[in-house]
């Protein structure tokens, strides 16, 4: 087997966390690929152990998917609650063609603010669930961003149907639904975590 440089060495690293953490595949996939890629064994096992450290920490506390649906669909009646109470409030005429604008407005009040701010949305506060990212801390603004604008979008809503994986949403906005009760236990309290005095 060639040996590796250096630099393949810490290519193969980030190669192996891109395709866990970003990608969203199992080790034993990432395994396989590093496998693929030539790499030794006793690399591949390194690599695992680096990864399981810093990662799986966050992939231990993941909530269970019934409460993933519940989260759902309690913030998506949220959601429509406030489109019908807009168009009760407002005239018809002044918001023709503009559901998209409407429902906007709802997107941003039920998920985008609070989960910028605590994590949460209401259907989270209700399973006791919040939204990390893989360090365990609440995810910026601009990750919380993309995850709004993903979670309604056609291709996330197909996808998600049919796979079996991490929602696309989690995925490509590296963040992850876990357990708040869990979560609390081993990052201590929402408020060091948000200010990043620990975790």
């Amino acid at each position: 087997m060639e040996k590796r440089s250096l630099l393949d060495e810490i290519e193969d690293l980030n190669f192996a966390i891109h395709q866990h953490i970003h990608k969203g595949r199992s080790m034993v996939e990432v395994i396989e690929l590093l496998k693929k890629r030539g790499v030794s064994p006793e690399k591949i096992e390194e690599i695992s152990l680096l990864i399981n450290k810093k990662y799986q920490g966050v992939s231990r506390i993941l909530c269970s998917k019934s409460k993933r649906a519940i989260n759902f669909l309690f913030d998506f009646l949220i959601v429509i609650g406030i489109l019908v109470l807009i168009f009760l409030a407002i005239p018809p005429l002044t918001f023709r063609g503009s559901i998209l604008f409407v429902l906007l407005i709802g997107i941003i009040i039920v998920y985008l603010i609070p989960e910028s701010l605590w994590g949460q949305t209401p259907g989270k506060l209700i399973t006791n669930t919040v939204v990390v990212n893989e360090e365990g801390k609440i995810p910026s603004f601009s990750w919380i961003l993309v995850r709004s604008i993903l979670r309604y979008s056609p291709y996330h809503c197909i996808v998600s149907a049919f796979l079996n994986d991490r929602p696309k949403h989690d995925v490509y906005s590296r963040t992850y639904v876990v357990s708040k009760k869990r979560w609390n236990q081993l990052y201590a309290s929402p408020r060091m975590v948000k200010d990043g005095l620990c975790g």
